[in-house]
């Protein structure tokens, strides 16, 4: 558990380097360019990271664990960067040659040049997550890290230059790749340096990321389908550029935790390659609990306090994103806990009950979608998001728990719930704004921890683990 342990903080620590990047980025375009060009470059963002999903999960997952699991390293290193080169092509001139076409799915023929321009990044995106899988698979989590830091700092960079050099939406996008090739160069040098030999079968790579890339193109469906939908059914750019920093602020949960899925994908496929039962359901219940003493109160203080919330990161011109951002949290905080749980399923060598999962969501979105939008317009989006990311949670913890005999504790649970709806009903008390929200949120999270230490739910074995995790005693 301590090597899982660190590689999760390690990751988490440049997780939130990426995520902070990326919100800087938006926090500062949402205000500089007004919530019309925003509305603009978020779609164009969030369909750019969809389609680059197509060649950035599977093949790095597969490649991930073979690699844990000792299987003839070299060959798989060789047989996975053929893949890639093959596929990257292919994906480069399908998506380049229906770029019109998507952009008159959007009502937006303006979005023509940007989908255009993001087809540039595919192959500097594929080749940065490949090589990182690599790292990932040998267990490097500290490399893997450094590398996301470095990227997501170019990329902040990059981006504020140009658009304050007077490209704008353009200088944006064009940050996003160029960080992308960056990550890839360093990538490449950290990789350890194996020999090529070997006869790994292509066939076995391919089995296992197809469901894995589905599974992943699914769950950044799921992210954005009520995005794309407001843009599709609305038409408008102003909407869009509402629902669009609602949605970039509750991907934060998602965002924290994916640093765990991360670390527990190649851990889980190591202890269930050995058939260790005890280990898998160790690694499952310690990875649920802190999961759910992290999470649950940030969906809760979050949703409390969501116009406050979005004017202190975006400026008051945003303010009608507030209530859709007080349902979605909860949304994209139940997908949060269902990509953790698919990813132990997929670890597992079920990766095909994961794309199951979330395909059959992602169908249900659409519909609800459909069906709310027009009626409820961005409260209806958050709605429809919201119910079917709860399906999935149910849909998910149902089949963990069938074939693992293990979730976590529901003593732990109920005190979790107990301490956060205490500070929820607090924060509803307390009506703040700009800067001491910031304050707000201290008090209340100083006061949560408070509460289940007082409760019991947090114990000397807690300051243990955070020991061996931190690089220095904080005793």
């Amino acid at each position: 558990m301590t090597s899982v342990a660190k590689g999760t903080m390690y990751l988490m620590v440049s997780q939130l380097v990426f995520m902070l990047s990326g919100y800087v980025i938006h926090f500062g375009l949402g205000r500089y360019l007004g919530p019309e060009a925003y509305g603009i470059f978020g779609v164009v963002i969030y369909l750019m990271t969809t389609v680059n999903l197509i060649l950035t999960s599977g093949f790095p997952s597969a490649a991930s664990k073979y690699i844990a699991e000792k299987n003839n390293v070299g060959s798989i290193m060789r047989v996975s960067k053929k893949i890639n080169i093959i596929l990257s092509i292919l994906v480069f001139i399908v998506y380049l040659s229906l770029s019109k076409n998507i952009a008159l799915i959007f009502n937006d023929i303006s979005l023509l040049p940007y989908i255009r321009m993001t087809a540039l990044g595919i192959p500097f995106y594929t080749f940065y997550t490949l090589y990182g899988g690599f790292l990932n698979g040998f267990r490097l989590f500290d490399k893997q890290a450094i590398i996301q830091v470095i990227s997501s700092v170019s990329k902040v960079f990059f981006a504020f230059f140009l658009v304050l050099f007077g490209f704008e939406i353009y200088g944006a996008v064009g940050a996003y790749i160029i960080a992308a090739f960056i990550g890839f160069i360093i990538a490449y040098h950290y990789t350890p340096k194996i020999k090529m030999n070997g006869d790994f079968p292509a066939r076995k790579l391919i089995n296992f990321a197809i469901p894995i890339t589905l599974y992943s193109v699914g769950l950044t469906l799921l992210m954005n389908i009520d995005l794309f939908s407001i843009k599709a059914l609305l038409g408008s750019s102003i909407e869009t550029g509402f629902y669009t920093s609602a949605t970039t602020i509750a991907r934060v949960p998602f965002f924290l935790l994916s640093a765990l899925a991360a670390t527990l994908f190649p851990s889980i496929s190591f202890s269930t390659s050995k058939n260790d039962k005890a280990l898998t359901s160790r690694y499952i219940t310690t990875s649920l609990r802190y999961m759910l003493i992290l999470l649950v109160p940030i969906l809760f203080i979050a949703s409390s306090t969501s116009d406050s919330l979005v004017s202190l990161l975006y400026s008051s011109s945003y303010i009608e994103a507030g209530l859709p951002l007080s349902i979605l949290i909860f949304g994209l905080g139940f997908l949060a806990v269902f990509n953790v749980l698919s990813t132990i399923i997929s670890a597992s060598g079920k990766p095909t009950i994961s794309f199951s999962f979330v395909f059959a969501l992602v169908f249900i979105d659409i519909i609800l979608n459909r069906i709310f939008i027009p009626e409820y317009g961005l409260k209806g989006a958050a709605i429809a998001t919201t119910f079917t990311m709860g399906i999935g949670l149910v849909l998910a913890s149902v089949y963990v728990y069938k074939k693992f005999k293990t979730l976590v504790d529901y003593k732990s649970f109920i005190r979790v719930i107990f301490a956060s709806l205490v500070v929820y009903m607090i924060s509803c008390k307390i009506s703040v704004s700009g800067i001491l929200l910031l304050l707000e949120y201290m008090i209340l999270f100083g006061l949560y921890f408070l509460i289940l230490i007082g409760i019991k739910e947090l114990k000397k074995d807690d300051l243990k683990v955070l020991e061996q995790i931190l690089p220095f005693n904080i005793r």
